[in-house]
């Protein structure tokens, strides 16, 4: 029995959405311009100066916990773009079309409309939280990941340019080593997601004799010196700066110490910390509505591709079938596979660090969101891929009741769950507030950051010095914005207030000091407002005796703002 044909609505409905969510991520997009650095980046951005114009040396003249690829980056970015923050938005923006187009790439797999929403919806998600995700290390680390998911076959088969399979296989398995190597630099935790990318791989691998140990062998050897190469790099530059000693003290003395504090830091121990890492890590940064849309996205994946072998077996379809139909069938469970793994291993992947801030999210975030796009697929129930209903008869597969909400459902469960995770009209008016305002509108700390830089240069004269008693509240930044020099190897206080008793913290106070009465700072940045993220629980201070000493006997207040104050050195 024959059911007529009519067109659906649904195709109609998608392409108008996607055309409406492309304007808004490009409103997005142009509004980000007028953005300002925030929170860590200054920081890093600043470190970043102060190599190309002091020769200072990460960890050797810079105390710092972040990894040799993120200054790296920094300092690629500063050496070719300058270091304001037009230029930086520019690099984000340039940064996050690759990604996209990296995830298109790869989604399209599953077919193009999926691609593009995949892409589409994460670009949404990113700018959503505005200024103080751009460029946070946690993101920077996602570029590499996403390219190793394009050298996972789309199911193509054979030799390339006379190339055997094997050895194009290998150079595949190297590029895989040598992109998560470079994640593994900016943030060492990105490597979860390494054993999966590479276990997809693996499994795509045609070797005539069959998979051997040899061959496993052979290509984990190939990803394993791959990967080492960035570190061999970073760490040849190290030593030959004389910075490998200070970086090994630093991640076996002080990164077990600052491990212990909460993402409210906060050292807790013991029951307490283990339920504070379990009920954290349930949360999964807030992104419940995005696992949602995932979820569904997954259903209507695994469906699709049960429904096309299921089709095949059932009714002899296959001889009929679209030569590398099953072929592509293969690949895309494969690849659906390893987006669920990926996703289930960064939903850990913040435990690991055991701070649970947002940036520590972005991974996981970016495989919700491409997942979500999984969606457009939908289910078809009752029916083959071909159309054939279960009790035998004919009918038109893209009209039938089941196919029909069969489409609409994930597609308004993504677009549901989308605006909720979002707030998509808020996100379409904040895109809109950006275009318009003016550069003041975007000022870093309520703008403390330019009042602090006017300040400074207007008074610092060629060979002054600052010392910042700060972490993120704007201090760092506004002596970037200055061009100020960093008067010690410090460029926070935070890690002189936690594990106060223990030799290391002890050393790094006496340390502080000896530099700071050699250097004699002409000014002093103090920020002690409820913004500064002051440590709590066991073995933490909020006093340094001997710092507030040398402030009250040398120095003086010469300015003081909201939640700051500048002292200014008068003895000497």
């Amino acid at each position: 029995m024959s059911i007529p044909s009519r067109r659906s609505a649904l195709p109609t409905v998608q392409h108008t959405a996607l055309a409406a969510l492309v304007c808004l991520l490009l409103a997005q997009a142009v509004g980000s311009l007028r953005w300002r650095m925030e929170h860590d980046t200054p920081l890093l951005h600043y470190a970043a100066y102060l190599m190309e114009t002091y020769g200072a040396v990460p960890y050797r003249d810079l105390f710092e916990t972040s990894m040799p690829g993120t200054f790296g980056f920094h300092y690629l970015v500063g050496r070719l773009f300058g270091y304001g923050d037009l230029a930086f938005r520019w690099v984000d923006l340039s940064l996050l079309a690759l990604l996209l187009a990296a995830t298109y790439r790869f989604m399209s797999r599953f077919g193009r409309q999926v691609g593009a929403w995949s892409a589409v919806v994460f670009g949404i998600v990113y700018f959503s939280h505005g200024q103080t995700m751009s460029l946070q290390r946690d993101y920077i680390g996602i570029v590499p990941i996403a390219l190793s998911l394009l050298l996972i076959p789309r199911g193509e088969r054979g030799p390339s340019r006379g190339w055997s399979t094997a050895r194009v296989g290998l150079v595949r398995f190297a590029f895989v080593g040598l992109l998560f190597g470079s994640s593994f630099l900016i943030k060492p935790h990105l490597i979860v997601g390494l054993p999966l990318v590479w276990a997809a791989l693996y499994s795509h691998r045609r070797d005539p004799r069959g998979r051997s140990f040899a061959d496993g062998l052979s290509c984990a050897a190939a990803s394993g010196l791959a990967f080492l190469v960035p570190t061999v790099v970073a760490v040849t530059w190290l030593v030959s700066q004389q910075a490998w000693d200070p970086f090994v003290s630093m991640v076996t003395d002080y990164l077990p110490l600052h491990q212990v504090l909460t993402g409210s830091h906060e050292i807790v121990g013991g029951k307490e910390r283990a339920s504070y890492l379990i009920a954290a890590s349930i949360r999964l940064g807030g992104y419940m509505f995005l696992a949602l849309s995932a979820l569904c996205g997954y259903v209507c994946a695994f469906h699709r591709v049960r429904s096309s072998g299921a089709g095949s077996r059932n009714t002899g379809a296959s001889a009929s079938r679209t030569p590398g139909a099953e072929v592509r069938d293969e690949t895309m469970a494969r690849s659906l596979n390893l987006l669920v793994l990926c996703a289930a291993s960064y939903a850990v992947y913040p435990t690991l660090a055991g701070k649970f801030w947002p940036y520590h999210y972005a991974p996981l975030a970016y495989f919700l969101s491409i997942s979500g796009g999984l969606c457009l697929l939908g289910w078809r129930q009752g029916l083959d891929v071909h159309g054939e209903a279960t009790n035998g008869g004919r009918v038109d597969a893209r009209t039938s009741w089941p196919h029909t909400v069969g489409r609409w459902v994930p597609f308004l469960a993504l677009i549901t769950f989308l605006t909720l995770q979002v707030d998509l009209p808020n996100c379409a008016r904040a895109a809109y507030h950006d275009v318009r305002s003016d550069r003041p509108a975007h000022a870093p700390k309520g703008g403390r950051v330019d009042e602090i830089a006017a300040w400074l240069t207007e008074r610092l004269e060629p060979g002054d010095t600052v010392q910042p008693l700060d972490w993120t509240g704007g201090s760092v930044h506004a002596m970037l914005l200055a061009k100020a020099r960093l008067a010690t190897r410090f460029l926070h206080d935070y890690e002189f207030y936690h594990h106060v008793s223990t030799p290391y913290v002890q050393e790094l106070r006496t340390s502080f000091l000896s530099q700071f009465e050699d250097a004699a700072p002409r000014f002093v940045i103090e920020v002690f407002d409820a913004s500064k993220p002051w440590v709590s629980g066991l073995d933490t201070s909020r006093s340094f005796p001997e710092l507030e000493a040398v402030l009250r006997t040398d120095y003086s207040v010469a300015f003081a703002g909201d939640g700051y104050r500048i002292y200014e050195r008068t003895k000497g």
